[in-house]
């Protein structure tokens, strides 16, 4: 057998075995924990109701009493149909502690694994039916007396009391007595037959690992010479690499794992070396981007200038000749106030919305959304800017049209539409606004008669890189934002956008979502 092998099948024989130890050890522990954890909440949960059906039943006796000296004083009705109320309160309390006492002494079955433990489940299970039978016995007393009570006979009552209902109750809180002292015995039982598991555990543990330990030092020492010599051409390859040779090439006049080894520092020096590459070219398109971002900013800056130009101008003729104009002339200088500080306003808006979009700050909330009731709102906003172009807006919509989206988002995308169907529809034209229902989808179509867009701007639109400034049919400016958040926002939402125009006769929206009922 060649050195090489030997080496391989000796670390084969330690990885085994070392695994083999691990893993053995693990899954004891995992399961001797889950065990422990399960019987644990198993038993808690019986001590806990266990208490509770002796509390609840002390209660219930406590409130009959309190009942029999309100009845006698008959001086407080209100804390007598106090006490009954509370009665009734502890019987269902009492009743649903049983329960839950009975499915976890049931699991505690389950978990059991040698006969003395399944005896000690049984006999649980044994006393919390004799439990069930009393409990039954005991409403049903307590029951009684309040129908004694309501008719009036408080003596019949206390008598069935203190001879029918107290033992009962006497021998219940014996019996709870007697399955809390089982219960505790069996968890200590229990505890102490796992701690026995786990030191057996560890102590194989400890044996394993004493002979894989054994194991790696003789097999390293054994293949310590033979490994010297290759491995100083792969710190000399390292070195070269650390002085920025990244053409060095480590061949070793070897077989087996270090001829493996060199071939992996090999392919380990070519993939740095692509990966430098890869950085420098991210480097160049992280430069264009900076580059295409300023400019980005740049033609943000000048569609926020011109509409401050007009703020600037026209607030400067109101201060120095606002005496001179007529109310005419004041009112239109208002209205193109107004409308600059929209213009600012919108791209402001959508300039924030596209920023908090960008660093993920925009969490969504998709509920059923009538989309009707969207566009109606949205139609609301633009009715102002389209009345004063004479454009016509028809929602054929019904009301029945719902969707499964976030509303926000949503809306933040068809009033950019909108906002673009009506800055680029000339005066007197029309939107109509459209859906079709296509098997578990909706498509949201806006269709404008407006100046339209060629195939390349649509492409280059969707496309931050290549967002450029447009002007509308009133020399409105866009920037192409709102189109980039229209398409985020739409396939955020699990939509599908696309447009379909032409120049001069058109643009149309086509939005795709879920139906509300196919979610």
């Amino acid at each position: 057998m060649k050195i090489w092998e030997r080496i391989i099948l000796g670390f084969i024989s330690v990885i085994i075995i070392m695994i083999v130890v691990d893993v053995s050890a693990l899954m004891n522990n995992i399961e001797i924990i889950s065990r422990v954890d399960d019987l644990e909440s198993s038993k808690r949960i019986e001590l806990t109701q266990s208490n509770k059906v002796a509390y609840v039943t002390q209660r219930i006796k406590s409130n009959l009493r309190e009942l029999f000296l309100e009845i006698e004083s008959d001086k407080r009705p209100h804390e007598i149909a106090y006490a009954e109320e509370e009665v009734k309160t502890y019987i269902s309390d009492l009743q649903s502690s049983l329960k839950i006492l009975h499915d976890a002494t049931n699991t505690g079955y389950l978990l059991s694994e040698d006969e003395d433990e399944l005896a000690g489940e049984m006999e649980e299970l044994a006393i919390i039916d004799s439990l069930y039978v009393l409990t039954f016995d005991f409403v049903a007393g307590v029951n009684e007396i309040l129908d004694l009570l309501d008719n009036n006979e408080t003596d019949a009552a206390e008598d069935y009391f203190e001879y029918d209902v107290e033992p009962v109750s006497r021998i219940l809180q014996d019996l709870i007595s007697v399955l809390v002292v089982d219960v505790e015995e069996e968890v200590a039982w229990a505890i102490n037959q796992l701690n026995l598991k786990v030191r057996k555990t560890i102590r194989l543990g400890i044996y394993l690992t004493i002979l894989s330990i054994l194991l790696s030092l003789a097999i390293g020492s054994y293949i310590s010479k033979s490994i010297s010599k290759p491995l100083y051409k792969l710190i000399s390859g390292t070195r070269e690499i650390g002085l920025g040779n990244l053409e060095v090439e480590v061949n070793l006049d070897t077989k087996g794992e270090l001829q493996l080894l060199a071939d992996s520092f090999n392919d380990m020096v070519r993939e740095l070396k692509a990966r430098i590459e890869a950085i420098d070219k991210l480097n160049e398109e992280l430069e264009e981007s900076n580059q295409t971002k300023d400019k980005y900013f740049s033609i943000i800056a000048h569609d926020l200038k011109n509409p401050f130009n007009v703020i600037l101008g026209f607030t400067d003729l109101l201060v120095e000749n606002y005496k001179d104009f007529d109310e005419e002339k004041r009112q239109r200088i208002i209205r193109e106030l107004n409308k600059s500080s929209k213009v600012i306003y919108d791209l402001l808006e959508n300039l924030l919305t596209w920023s908090r979009s960008q660093s993920g700050k925009i969490e969504l909330y998709p509920e059923i959304l009538s989309v009707n009731s969207i566009i109606d709102n949205s139609v609301n906003s633009y009715s102002g800017v389209a009345k004063q172009k004479q454009i016509t807006i028809l929602n054929n919509i019904s009301e029945e049209t719902n969707i499964y989206a976030d509303e926000f988002t949503i809306t933040v995308a068809i009033n950019n539409i909108l906002n673009n169907a009506v800055k680029f529809t000339p005066d007197k034209g029309l939107i109509v606004i459209s859906t079709i229902k296509n098997k578990n989808q909706i498509e949201l179509r806006i269709k404008d008669t407006g100046i339209g867009m060629k195939s390349e701007i649509i492409e280059n639109l969707f496309r931050s890189k290549k967002i450029t400034s447009t002007p509308g049919t009133r020399r409105e400016q866009g920037t192409g934002l709102g189109l980039i958040l229209i398409k985020d926002f739409t396939e955020r939402n699990k939509g599908n956008l696309s447009i379909i125009s032409e120049p001069e006769k058109g643009t149309e929206f086509r939005l795709l979502f879920p139906a509300a009922k196919s979610i």
